[in-house]
């Protein structure tokens, strides 16, 4: 048998007392297992990938701490060596930086991507974004290993990290500041009508990099009070134009998404997105066919069904957003079109007095389209089901007038109150009747 090199062995008996190395499997095991399957939607999948910053980001900025306090420990910054400062952290922080792609790869590889689709600009953003995140917090890691006590550094950078990235997403005051920790897209983004906002990627990756910078600039700083100087002169700008990015945002993280879109047929005109294409035949098939079951009670309803907000994408005048669900069954996807068909509340305001009316107006849309009642009283309070149902009782003449008039509380009679009680309605109808002929 053969006698292992020496420097193969020198290089073994280094991994087994490397930080990392040890460290790398149970990460990446964990990594795995706190993923969120995707939608199906490259966007949906990268936001998802971000749930893995809630590990990496303070695992590897505290083995970044370990590594370069191995070089405090021994000595070596003492010495007059030929390499920079900088040089040195590096070859030390190089194991833990391919740890952290590692953990970006395995985050992604288990969110059930869309393998057989090419990723967009708006993918390889969020996950350039990760990146930029994970090298900052391995250089902040690895400059305080470097000033601090392992006994200080380590727990600093565990707690440290986990707050920023923890924290900061379930805090609301002030809600922009989720967005700077970089973990918002996996609970803000992104269904398949919406991409990452760009300020929601850029805020977190401006930060990192001038954490970065920072970083590299103070290492080679020998005198403590240069030293805060240049950290202070780096980060103070930084800082402000990362806020500045993220400040409009609130608490979202999503753009309306304004390609993809694609359109097909009349009365009505259906628009799906591409991630739709194969419950798209359905609902093609019920949409119609709830349309015809409207029209012929005398509902007026829009020319496009539409998967998207932006209603200028489905190209006419008048359109419903469904939003972008899949659908199991015919029964949810009338329903969803139903209850979509009211008028926004947003119109008036959500304090004016019809929005009170919205929810039995939708039941009343989705039992009149043949929606079975089981499924309307499932999805509506019980109160506006039995409202929905003593209005069906009555003459569709009846039916129609009470629709248009409750309508008409949310759209142009923003100040008149909804009424609910279908015979007080019929009865106050025909009163005025009997006025007019008077």
């Amino acid at each position: 048998m053969r006698p292992m090199p020496l420097l193969r062995r020198l290089r073994l008996a280094r991994l087994r007392r490397s930080a990392p190395a040890l460290t790398a499997l149970p990460l990446l095991l964990l990594v795995s297992l706190m993923s969120r399957p995707s939608n199906g939607y490259w966007p949906d999948a990268a936001a998802n990938a971000t749930a893995a910053l809630y590990l990496l980001v303070p695992c590897c900025a505290a083995l970044a701490a370990w590594e370069t306090g191995r070089l405090r420990r021994g000595g070596i910054e003492r010495l007059s060596i030929a390499r920079s400062p900088v040089m040195v952290a590096y070859a030390a922080l190089r194991p833990v930086l391919l740890l952290g792609l590692l953990g970006v790869v395995a985050a992604v590889a288990n969110v059930n991507p869309p393998w057989g689709e090419a990723p967009g600009a708006p993918v390889w953003a969020v996950l350039g974004m990760m990146t930029m995140v994970l090298v900052g917090w391995i250089a902040l890691g690895g400059l305080l290993g470097r000033i601090l006590h392992g006994l200080v550094a380590l727990p600093l950078c565990l707690v440290g990290g986990w707050l920023w990235i923890g924290w900061t997403v379930a805090t609301l005051s002030p809600p922009w500041l989720r967005n700077l920790a970089g973990r918002n897209l996996e609970f803000m983004c992104c269904e398949a009508d919406e991409v990452p906002d760009t300020g929601a990627v850029l805020g977190p990756a401006l930060l990192a990099a001038g954490v970065l910078v920072m970083c590299l600039c103070v290492l080679p700083v020998r005198h403590r009070a240069l030293a805060w100087l240049t950290a202070v002169a780096v980060l103070v700008p930084t800082v402000a134009l990362a806020s500045a990015q993220v400040d409009q945002l609130g608490v979202f993280a999503a753009a309306e998404r304004m390609e993809g879109l694609s359109c097909s047929g009349k009365a009505p005109r259906i628009c799906l997105w591409p991630e739709q294409r194969e419950s798209a035949e359905q609902l093609s098939r019920v949409y119609r066919k709830t349309y015809r079951t409207l029209e012929a009670a005398g509902v007026e309803l829009p020319d496009s069904v539409s998967a998207s907000s932006v209603a200028s994408l489905a190209g006419t005048d008048a359109v419903v957003y469904v939003g972008p669900e899949m659908y199991t069954d015919d029964d949810s996807a009338a329903l969803l079109l139903a209850q979509s068909l009211v008028p926004d509340s947003t119109i008036c305001g959500l304090d004016s007095p019809g929005v009170l009316a919205k929810s039995a107006l939708g039941a009343w849309l989705a039992l009149t389209a043949g929606v079975s009642a089981e499924e309307v009283a499932a999805s509506s309070p019980e109160a506006d089901f039995m409202i929905a149902e003593r209005v069906r009782s009555v003459p569709m003449a009846q039916q129609l007038a009470w629709y248009e008039f409750n309508t008409a509380t949310l759209t142009t009679k923003c100040g008149t109150k909804p009424r609910s009680d279908i015979r007080l309605f019929v009865a106050a109808a025909e009163a005025k009747v009997k006025r007019g002929r008077r």
